[in-house]
């Protein structure tokens, strides 16, 4: 069994972090020579922040669907599309506060202060100790509007995964009042091929979705436990039409897996 994320001990680790962030940063910007790009301090803190619980997660929660262990590097891409930049961003900007010190400090001293403050709240209970178990697994960046991307488009997601434990999806949909879709849901599944034409499935617990033209966050969640799953497979933006001659209006984004073991 995992051990849980210990904040504090990522807040002792806060200085080797910044030594080897500001030694790696000192070769890149030999290799670029002048800045391209700085992320504003504000936000650089907070992807510094993430990183540093990626960190934790890969230190103390070795995971992946797609491998046997999942490392810092495989779970940074992640933190960068929560945030909105790039890898090359990044590095650009690291190597821009490599030559200054004094304001690297800075930063890192915020960091400290807002990993410092997550634990405290942990401690107080503000925050869900269930929630914060929780792995992202995979994000799919990539927005979707229909009808542009096509009527019959149900958004599907495929992506393998053999640990045991619970899987959520979740994505933001706006289903707007003049979509046709009849039984508008999200309908998602574990699946192995096996004799039959659709595969053997194990179905989540079906969430409909509300015409009402608002922006809505839905969250399945579906516990595995048969050894024999090899993928989880479905539908973001799911119907029972019966042809594709209707009307499909709808904007679907921001769609992420999660994984925690079960207890």
């Amino acid at each position: 069994m995992r051990s849980k994320i210990d904040i504090r001990t990522l807040v002792r680790k806060t200085n080797l972090v910044l030594l080897s962030i500001c030694f790696f940063s000192l070769i890149l910007s030999c290799r670029t020579g002048h800045k391209k790009y700085v992320i504003r301090e504000k936000k650089l803190v907070q992807v510094l922040t993430d990183i540093h619980l990626a960190d934790g997660i890969a230190l103390t929660a070795p995971y992946s669907p797609v491998s046997e262990s999942i490392d810092s590097a495989s779970l940074y891409d992640a933190v960068f599309a929560k945030h909105h930049v790039t890898r090359v961003m990044f590095d650009s900007t690291m190597a821009y506060y490599a030559h200054k010190p004094d304001k690297l400090q800075s930063v890192y001293s915020k960091v400290t202060a807002l990993l410092n403050q997550m634990d405290a709240d942990l401690k107080a209970g503000k925050i869900d100790a269930a929630d914060n178990k929780k792995i992202l697994i995979w994000q799919d960046s990539k927005v979707y509007a229909l009808p542009q991307m096509g009527n019959d488009n149900k958004v599907a997601v495929s992506l393998p995964v053999k640990k045991p434990g619970f899987y959520t999806v979740s994505a933001k949909i706006k289903l707007f009042g003049d979509d046709q879709s009849v039984a508008p849901r999200m309908t998602l599944f574990f699946w192995y091929e096996n004799d039959s034409p659709a595969g053997h499935r194990e179905y989540f617990r079906n969430s409909p979705i509300t015409k009402d033209g608002r922006t809505g966050t839905y969250t399945v969640t579906q516990k595995l436990a048969n050894p024999k799953i090899t993928h989880l497979k479905g539908y973001i933006l799911d119907h029972s039409n019966t042809d594709s001659l209707f009307i499909k209006h709808a904007i679907v984004s921001d769609i992420k897996v999660y994984f925690k073991e079960s207890n």
